[in-house]
């Protein structure tokens, strides 16, 4: 009976169904099928494409916020003691990959070009795992490894596009309106120490710094009077 297990994200680790033990040895030669496990709410029928022109997906949440998931360009990769096999330009849709003459224990690992950005207006997800010597179908679960998430709540007292930037670097990106769920508001991804600005109509430009920012957070801004004369940027939660 052919064995399937669910590959765990990191640290690497093997769910098994099996009894005995075995030497990696034992075993020759084998054809390993990964499938995907990919997040509950993709809504891949809904795909479309972002201003760059990569393929996006929407994911909904429960409090009207609407996130974005990378469809395309994935890399996937198993390792045995003799060689590395990838796949390039994997697409979610695809649902699973199969790498031939894989030998013993395999080191899965899925990633994304984008993995390396500062802020993208679309998540990317990622998976990692071992897959024993006996196996000849795993199950890997994709999901978010490295991205936080920043909204800025629409005002009539922002003037032009808020933007995010690194710390330490004068690159500054805007960030994406969307108007969704009865929400208006703009947002990024980011997963580095950020400064937010937002340009008022005051004159004076509202800043915010993210410091060490959490995996999968939802970091929610909004503007609000300061005084009679200013505005300044706050956090929601």
């Amino acid at each position: 009976m052919k064995k399937i297990a669910v590959i765990s994200l990191i640290p690497l680790s093997i769910l098994v169904n099996g009894c005995g033990s075995s030497s990696d040895d034992d075993y020759g030669p084998r054809d390993l099928q990964i499938n995907f496990i990919l997040p509950d709410t993709l809504q891949l029928l809904d795909q479309t494409t972002d201003l760059d022109g990569n393929v996006i997906a929407p994911l909904w949440t429960d409090n009207g916020y609407k996130h974005f998931i990378h469809v395309v360009g994935y890399t996937v990769c198993a390792e045995d003691d003799h060689e590395k096999q990838c796949f390039e330009d994997v697409i979610l849709e695809d649902s699973s990959v199969v790498f031939e003459d894989v030998e013993g224990k395999v080191t899965v690992s899925a990633f994304h070009p984008f993995d390396s950005e500062t802020s993208v207006f679309a998540y990317t997800v990622g998976g990692e795992g071992t897959a024993g010597a006996a196996l000849e179908e795993a199950n890997m679960r994709l999901a978010n490894q490295l991205w936080s998430f920043v909204t800025i709540d629409n005002s009539n007292e922002i003037a032009d596009t808020p933007t995010v930037r690194e710390l330490g670097t004068e690159d500054e990106q805007g960030l994406q309106k969307v108007f969704s769920g009865g929400k208006d508001y703009y947002f990024a991804y980011f997963q580095q120490d950020v400064t937010l600005k937002v340009p008022l109509y005051s004159g004076v430009d509202a800043e915010q710094t993210i410091m060490n920012p959490e995996v999968e957070h939802h970091y929610r801004f909004y503007v609000s009077e300061a005084n009679s004369s200013e505005f300044e940027l706050n956090h929601a939660d």
